[in-house]
């Protein structure tokens, strides 16, 4: 039942996400529904306060942790809801919690916002060839040619030929126009640092990068999770890893230009939620 529940809730994310490529370089809105009191919900760790029985947010575009908890006590919560959302910049996401699902009304533009253009074609080469006979000719020559007869004596005729030495040369000629531009030495796409965000709902843990300590994780409270961030990060591959009591994990994590990993992090569990552009 619960696998079931899963592959429904996929579904219905997909679908959402689906309707909007959206633009990864603008910020995207989150608008949570809340279908009645008793819910609190979550983006990242952080709580998404209602008005009016709904909350507007602005992150930047690419996957985030949603979490939807149910109040069963003065001073209790349970969550009911866990996943990983896909939010297209530029796009306002309407999401709710019904039956248990979390769902995705719809997807729609920001007002406002400007559809990035589509680029256009790449210009194409294209080449010609061709092929021209052209006929020469040889000047008129003069030929003489002796001639004689027994008991009449030698004589001799003088005549103009042309055309003798008459040929055909064939000439290929090969025009090739191009479209495409001019190669040129543009520099290098400078490297942007990075930023990483480390989420735990157990808290009370330490992050090493290439075996220097970058961050703590303090003792997450009561319905809530611990956050840490690291800033400046250097595009690479960095040797991670995450210390409670124990080892939480460890292993290589790469960091690319100008982006934010975000990473949940748990005694028994890793997870990366996504790489969103800053």
């Amino acid at each position: 039942m619960r696998l079931l529940t899963f592959l429904v809730l996929l579904l219905s994310l997909a679908c959402g996400r689906a309707s909007a490529a959206g633009d990864p370089t603008k910020p995207a809105r989150l608008e949570f529904v809340y279908p009645g009191p008793g819910l609190m919900a979550r983006l990242d760790g952080q709580n998404l306060t209602p008005v009016e029985g709904r909350c507007m947010t602005e992150v930047g575009a690419g996957r985030h942790l949603l979490e939807v908890y149910k109040q069963t006590g003065m001073f209790k919560a349970d969550k009911v809801a866990d996943t990983t959302v896909e939010l297209p910049g530029a796009m306002i996401t309407r999401i709710t919690f019904k039956d248990g699902q979390l769902l995705v009304l719809d997807t729609i533009p920001v007002p406002g916002a400007v559809t990035p253009p589509t680029a256009a074609p790449a210009p194409q080469a294209t080449t010609t060839t061709t092929t021209r006979t052209v006929r020469s000719q040889a000047p008129a020559e003069q030929v003489t040619l002796n001639m004689g007869m027994p008991g009449m004596g030698m004589g001799s005729v003088t005549m103009q030929v042309s055309g003798m030495n008459e040929g055909i040369v064939e000439e290929t000629v090969t025009t090739t126009t191009s479209g495409l531009p001019e190669e040129s030495d543009s520099p290098a796409v400078p490297l942007r640092p990075s930023k990483l965000t480390f989420l735990s709902a157990e808290g009370m843990c330490t992050v090493y990068l290439d075996g220097k300590k970058r961050a703590e994780l303090p003792l997450s409270g009561i319905d809530e999770m611990a956050t840490a961030t690291i800033f400046d990060v250097q595009p690479g591959a960095y040797q991670l890893k995450v210390e409670g009591f124990e080892v939480w994990y460890e292993g290589v994590l790469q960091v690319g230009s100008g982006e934010e990993v975000k990473l949940r992090v748990e005694p028994q569990s890793f997870k990366l939620i996504g790489r969103n552009p800053l």
